[in-house]
């Protein structure tokens, strides 16, 4: 084999790797990002119940 070919072809596996590597840490912050706004949206839903039940308890 060609020395230049074999050193394109090492540069795409190199390329290629980094773009993994990439992708995986890109989905990785993506998976983050919604657990906290999970975590975001379940705070505010209990608030929101919390205050229900004392604006329920203060009509009474």
């Amino acid at each position: 084999m060609n020395p230049l070919n074999m050193e394109y072809f090492a540069m795409t596996a190199a390329a290629l790797i980094i773009l993994a590597a990439v992708s995986s840490y890109a989905a990785y912050l993506k998976y983050r990002v919604i657990k906290r706004h999970r975590r975001i949206e379940d705070y505010i839903a209990r608030n929101a119940a919390k205050r229900r039940e004392y604006d329920d308890a203060r009509t009474r």
